[in-house]
């Protein structure tokens, strides 16, 4: 399946689409009562977050050979 005008429409009105931004191409005085196109693109935008654990150990043992690690949502 794929995404239809609708679905996107109906994700817009129930507010599971985090932003939504409005382009209008070729809009002049002479096209401005002309039928509309609708076309919508679907993206995702990855934001990057960053854990800092700050651990005092109770005694002197490496913790970790790895200083940074990745989380469970990523992959590498």
């Amino acid at each position: 399946k794929t995404l239809t005008n609708e679905k996107i429409e109906q994700l817009i009105h129930d507010r599971e689409i985090d932003e939504v931004i409005t382009i209008e191409e070729n809009k002049t005085e002479k096209t401005k009562n002309n039928k509309l196109i609708i076309k919508y693109v679907y993206n995702v935008k990855i934001k990057r977050i960053v854990t800092k654990y700050v651990i005092y150990p109770d005694k002197e043992t490496n913790i970790s050979k790895f200083p940074v690690i990745y989380g469970n949502n990523l992959k590498s």
